[in-house]
């Protein structure tokens, strides 16, 4: 299991990277409802990426829209090298999603995170769907035919 592979499926899912004083940090958010998932996913990542005291924390968000308030888990790593080294393969005024680095570095695992993180089951388990429906078309095409 590496970090390219595990960065890969967390970005292609719920992960993204924001700069703070210019230097990417990567941070991904589950409802608190997902607490174990949410856990189970800053520990894999403390193994590769580093996280100070406070890289994991609770909080709750009141939306006006629906009237409710929301429980959610906010994972966020401290800068790296490796982090710095990815942000403009993953942003390029939005995020995107490189594909030919996807390509070389997705395995089995980061596809697992992926799938946990957007995928659900259909049809009595026998088709799996990878929601793609924040990438552009070439990016959605580049993992299914379009």
């Amino acid at each position: 299991m590496g970090l390219a592979s595990l960065f890969a499926g967390k970005m292609l899912g719920d992960g993204y990277m924001n700069r703070t004083h210019r230097a990417p940090r990567f941070s991904f958010i589950h409802s608190s409802s997902d607490r174990a998932y949410a856990h189970f996913c800053y520990n894999l990542f403390c193994q590769y990426l580093p996280y100070g005291p406070s890289g994991i924390w609770e909080e709750s968000i009141f939306d006006r829209r629906t009237q409710k308030t929301y429980n959610r888990i906010i994972c966020q790593s401290r800068s790296c090298v490796f982090l710095e080294e990815l942000y403009p393969l993953w942003y390029r005024g939005r995020k995107v999603v490189p594909m030919e680095w996807v390509a070389i570095n997705l395995d089995l695992e980061g596809l697992a995170i992926w799938f946990q993180d957007d995928g659900s089951l259909k049809q009595g388990g026998q088709r799996i769907i990878l929601s793609t429906e924040t990438f552009a078309p070439e990016e959605g095409c580049f993992f299914s035919p379009c």
